[in-house]
């Protein structure tokens, strides 16, 4: 990839762009939900002449959420579908059957594990059928 001082710059700008567009989000956020006191609105009017882009992009904002359109739009679509109404039975299946499951899981593994240990023969070589003895007869 060849390194293009261009492609660096827009980037940046991009960045730029983004976190004022963020900043602004904030502040109309903030300023629309609180009624800002003294010292708020004066750290708002110190951001908006900081940089004519944070003026832009604030007024693009308060030209967006003020649309008549964007409200009639969000009013017509409930906040909840129809289906969130009826009883949630699946996930209550759900709910009940994942702690049985491991419960089962983990008594399976138990068991086998107990049964294994208690049924496996136990194996000890007879003292007369000892490896050693069997040598020590078995030479000339």
């Amino acid at each position: 990839m060849i390194f293009n001082s261009n492609n660096c710059s827009e980037d940046n700008d991009d960045r730029e762009r983004r976190r004022i567009d963020r900043q602004a989000a904030d502040w109309v956020a903030k300023l629309d939900n609180d009624p800002a006191n003294e010292e708020e609105k004066l750290r708002f009017q110190a951001w908006l002449t900081r940089n004519p882009a944070h003026q832009r992009a604030y007024d693009e904002l308060q030209r967006f959420w003020s649309d008549p359109r964007l409200t009639q739009t969000l009013t017509t679509f409930p906040l909840s579908p129809k289906s969130a109404k009826r009883p949630r039975y699946f996930a209550n299946v759900f709910r009940l059957a994942v702690p049985a499951a491991a419960v089962g899981l983990f008594s399976a593994v138990f068991f086998y594990k107990l049964i294994s240990v208690v049924s496996s023969p136990i194996f000890a070589p007879a003292p007369e059928k000892s490896k050693r003895s069997r040598l020590a007869t078995a030479a000339p």
